[in-house]
Parts: structure tokens; sequence; C-alpha cells
């Protein structure tokens, strides 16, 4: 990593840590037991798909006390009172058993769309997975991994219908597997039964936007070693591919993740597309409340799943699996959203770009969206946008408004630390 992009590293590192420890300091006491986790509501707003999720709640992502992921604080849980060995055990078991025992209501019958996949004959779909890393073992130990699995394809087996599991995990722990041993090798071969997909943690191809301005802590060749891994034991591989870091336009937003969709399906890998919006104590949230900094636009959004679906026409790609989170979703829902906040696209226009991809999310129908992006390209609005990209600065001043904005959020914290 060269040397500027190191110091920036740091920076950032200490900015999240900063953020991080004033929401502990300010957060009350409230207990930390949960029986059932995230998304029991049936909120596909707060799913990567048109089907449930579920994020086991009651510990922390390892990542969160380390600096790493400026964009993310998912670890929203009170220092003093979270559930430690037997009891954390107990509790993590209770969230997946709730699901489990109630699969007819929570899973099955929340099946919102239409799902083009391989597996025909797996068509309930869901994910189902703790907050940081699937196979975290301090987070989700394996005993615990392989007691679900074992749950749901008994389950599978009772309903004589194919699951499709999707999990998300950092590439560092899934290489951390002894897959020597003869529990992994058990593991491997429920989560095949299962239809497993890993979703990895990756959000660009770009090693600067990796890890600098997300502060993935993520070599290349850790992640090459991780997706190769998952293929050669017979699993298919997903990556996050995330839109919108704090010092990036629109223009260099949406250049990076078109690169890395491709990355992604050059490789035959799922790409999973997350935009940012604003999330609390995050750097993100210092500088867009200072007026700092502009979420992207609807349009840039539009655009962004325009190229997606255009991309996997191209290529013929008819099968491959392909995700677009919620862009206004949680957990937790966001303070400020794409679709709230535009400078640029009319609010009539960010209504409409969001309920088109509400619409592509549950349909999968890749040709209506196309058309109905292709009407508000005619607009004058839409002309408005394109004069504003045409504004943005070019990729190499990245760095250089990376430094502006970290020195900006550096004494707005300062300043805050002062008053207290």
């Amino acid at each position: 990593m060269e040397k500027v992009w190191e110091i920036q590293q740091k920076r950032i590192t200490n900015i999240s840590l900063s953020l991080r420890k004033k929401y502990y300091s300010e957060l009350p006491d409230d207990s930390c037991y949960f029986d059932s986790p995230h998304g029991i509501d049936g909120n596909m707003s707060e799913s990567i798909g048109a089907w449930p999720e579920f994020i086991f709640r009651g510990t922390f992502c390892r990542r969160t006390f380390k600096g790493y992921c400026s964009p993310c604080f998912y670890s929203q849980f009170p220092l003093e009172r979270k559930e430690t060995g037997d009891n954390y055990i107990k509790m993590v078991r209770n969230q997946f058993d709730y699901v489990i025992d109630n699969f007819e209501k929570l899973v099955v019958k929340r099946q919102f769309g239409s799902i083009q996949q391989k597996e025909l004959d797996a068509p309930i779909t869901f994910v189902m997975t703790p907050t940081g890393s699937y196979f975290d073992d301090a987070e989700f130990p394996q005993e615990l991994r392989i007691e679900m699995l074992y749950k749901l394809a008994t389950l599978s087996k009772n309903y004589k219908m194919g699951f499709h599991l999707l999990i998300e995990c950092h590439c560092k722990d899934w290489n951390k597997l002894d897959f020597n041993s003869e529990n992994t090798k058990y593991e491997i071969d429920l989560l095949k039964k299962l239809n497993t997909r890993v979703l990895f943690g990756f959000e660009s191809a770009n090693e600067y936007i990796r890890n600098v301005l997300y502060n993935k802590n993520l070599e290349m060749q850790e992640f090459t070693s991780a997706y190769k891994e998952v293929m050669d034991n017979g699993l298919e591989a997903g990556i996050f591919i995330f839109a919108g870091l704090f010092s990036m336009n629109d223009a260099l937003t949406y250049k990076d993740v078109c690169n890395s969709i491709c990355f992604a399906l050059d490789r035959n890998i799922a790409p999973v597309i997350m935009f940012q919006n604003v999330q609390q104590y995050t750097i993100t949230d210092v500088l867009f409340q200072a007026k700092q900094i502009n979420l992207i636009e609807p349009f840039t959004v539009m655009e962004i799943v325009l190229f997606l679906i255009t991309e996997i026409e191209k290529r013929g790609m008819e099968y491959m699996e392909w995700l677009i989170a919620d862009p206004k979703g949680g957990p937790p829902v966001p303070e400020f959203n794409i679709f709230d906040c535009a400078k640029i696209t009319s609010q009539e226009n960010a209504e409409k770009i969001y309920d088109m991809i509400c619409e592509l999310r549950l349909t999968r129908n890749r040709h209506v969206f196309i058309l109905k992006a292709q009407s508000l390209k005619d607009t004058s609005n839409y002309r408005e946008y394109q004069q504003m990209l045409q504004k943005c600065f070019k990729y190499d001043c990245l760095p250089e408004n990376t430094d502006r904005l970290l020195l900006s959020a550096e004494n707005i914290i300062n300043e805050r630390g002062k008053k207290i």
C-alpha cells in the first residue's frame, strides 16, 4: 500500500473508532438478550432479495473495535450487558430455532417475488447469518452452525422442497477453516444440501477504494483464495459491491461499481449491490450533517442498476444470481437515505426510481426496468443530471479529496469534544 494510502487508512480507522466509542459512551445500559433475530417482521426492505433475511443479534462483529468498515456500524449492542459463554450460545440457538420453529409463517409464506436460478428444485430462499461474519467462531461457533444447518436440511427433507440458503461472511474467516477436519467436511456437506451461496464482503475491485475508503482490511489474494475454495467445495459465491463512499462523487462511484460488477461476472460470482445511506456514528454521518458531502443521486442508482442488468443480458448469463439490497432499508434503518436527500434528481423522479427498483427486486423483469429508465432519460431533469456529471472531478483527484474531507471530519469531532 502506498504511504499516502497507509496514512489515510489509519486516519479513517481512528475516526471510526472515536465515533464508535462515543456511541457506546452514550448508550443506555439496557439488557442485551434476544430471543429472535432481525427480520421476523417480514419487511422486504431489510433483505437483499425478495425473501426474508434473518440476522442473529447479540455480539460484536470483530472488526468493530479495530475501526474497520467505515460506512458500517451494525454492532450497536451495550458493552457491559452482552451475553457471554453458555448464555450466549443459548441465545443464538434460540434465535435460529425461532425461525426453524416458525418456518412456514416466516419463510415459506414470505417468498415475495420471482427467482431465476439454476436450482429449480430449490424454490425457498432466505438468509440466515450473524451480525458480522458467518464463519467467525467467536460470533457463530461451528457447533451451532452445524446444528442449525442440520435442522434446516431435515426441514427441507420434510417439506420435500429444496432450500437456497445465503450466508454472509468475511474472507478471512472462511480462509481460517480447517478443510481437513471432519467437522468442516460435514458442515460443507450440509451447506451443499442447502444449495448455499457464500456472500463475501468485498465492496470494490479497486484496492484504494476497498482498503482505504471502505477500510475493509482485505487483500486481493485473500479474496481470490476464498472464492476459489468456495467453488472447489461445490458451493456458489457472491460478493457485496458498495456504492457511494464518502469522498467519491457520482461519476467515480458509477465507474467503480461497474468495474466491480464486471470483476464479479468474469469469475461467475454473483454481484450484490449495496447503496450507501447515512448510518449514525460514521464518517459519512459527520460529513453529511456538516453539509460537506452529498449522497449519490437516485439517477446514479438507476444507472448502476441499468448497467448490472444489461451487462448480465449482454453476457447471456440468464441464470446468474444478482441481488440489489433495498436502497432505503436496514437494519438499522438509515438516518438519511439517497431518495429523500437528492440535490439534482426531482422528488417525483426519485420516487419513480425507487419504485422501479422495488419492482425489479420482486419481478426480476429487466425489460420493464429498462423501458422505464429510458423514459426518465428523456426528461429535462435527467439532462440536468448529465450536466452535473460533466463537472465531476477526475479519478486521480480522489486521494486529495479524501484528505480534505478527513481533515474536516477530524476538526468537527475535535470541536465536538471541546464542547462536552
